[in-house]
């Protein structure tokens, strides 16, 4: 992204700036699901088998953060200084990240965190290494996960391609900037919901992610359906139930709020499922299935009244496969079978 940053000021209306713009986009999407699979990984290597999904929850609610500063931030920046000095902010700050990153950041801590991430680095045959076919394997033969990937690829990138589409479709009856504000609550709202969902899946119901899962589906399926019922949609193309836009911006927190409690037990529980893969494999299947339903939304080309309603759907739809989903915790039936310490 730095790169196409700098080049597109070189000539910026020259016939091969759109083949600029698309090798840049390539290379974001290349490092997109390696990016987004590490999270997992990086708890189970920093962080006790008590703080694992808070810490994936923040690091994959990072990305939101970043995504609802850019509803409001950026509009500002280009006001003050201009288009192109923006990008050249942008392009600074990810690259003064990205030198900071390679000057200093520690492989792993000078001791394991917890006894499962203990064994696997010193590689004992009860989670030896495979090789990446027999992995593959291990993913494809695996129904519960397969379920548990694709019902959360499904509503992550469903959800993501909607808060996208906001413009589309309040605009009208609300307006543009009022609609900026929802998307920029919608993510803010999915953020804390992830901190708040890694500390109670942490601290208060530990190995109890499936049933947490349903619980927030149906319950985010109810605010879907009253949205899709509020706007002209497949249901009427006039609105059944008229509501205010503040109760509407609320109902957008809510839904905020419910999709990022699930975003970091979707990982945190596909790696407990495939255990002992390498929790790389199970978030990047997970993150692969995001992109895929994330692309088939955007380009479906859905007419705008039916997108609420699509929406709505698709997330009761994923009730069902959960219900019948298998659960099982390898990671942290070994970890809590037996006492460690990890020493300084």
């Amino acid at each position: 992204m730095e790169l196409y940053d700098v080049l597109v000021f070189i000539q910026p209306q020259a016939y091969w700036s759109i083949w600029v713009v698309g090798f840049a986009q390539t290379l974001i999407a290349l490092a997109g699901p390696i990016v987004m699979a590490a999270p997992p990984k990086l708890s189970a290597r920093w962080f006790p088998a008590n703080e694992r999904t808070i810490a994936t929850a923040i690091s994959v609610c990072a990305n939101n953060v970043g995504s609802g500063i850019g509803y409001v931030l950026p509009p500002y920046l280009v006001q003050a200084y201009g288009f192109r000095n923006f990008l050249l902010i942008e392009a600074a700050v990810g690259a003064l990240l990205f030198i900071v990153a390679l000057i200093y950041f520690p492989e792993s801590p000078p001791t394991p965190p917890s006894l499962t991430e203990k064994l696997e680095q010193e590689s004992l045959e009860t989670i030896s290494k495979k090789t990446i076919f027999l992995s593959l394997k291990d993913i494809f033969t695996n129904p519960s996960y397969i379920i548990l990937s694709i019902v959360g690829g499904l509503q992550a990138g469903i959800l993501n391609a909607w808060q996208g589409l906001f413009q589309d479709i309040f605009v009208p009856p609300f307006t543009e900037t009022f609609v900026g504000w929802l998307g920029f609550g919608f993510i803010t709202a999915s953020s804390v919901g992830g901190v708040v969902g890694g500390i109670i899946c942490d601290k208060f119901l530990k190995k109890k992610f499936k049933a947490i899962l349903i619980i927030l589906f149906i319950a985010l399926s109810g605010c879907l359906v009253i949205f899709a019922l509020a706007f002209p949609s497949f249901f009427s193309t006039t609105p059944i139930l008229p509501i205010h836009p503040y109760v509407s911006s609320s109902l957008l927190v809510i839904c905020g709020l419910l999709y990022g409690m699930s975003s970091p037990i979707f990982y945190e529980f596909g790696v407990e499922i495939t255990f002992p893969l390498s929790p790389i494999m199970s978030s990047g299947f997970l993150t692969l299935w995001i992109n895929v339903f994330t692309l088939i939304f955007l380009v479906s080309e859905l007419p705008d009244p039916w997108i609420n309603g699509i929406t709505a759907l698709s997330m009761v739809g994923c009730i069902v496969p959960l219900i019948f989903m298998k659960e099982s915790y390898g990671r942290s039936d070994i970890d809590t079978s037996a006492s460690y310490q990890p020493t300084n």
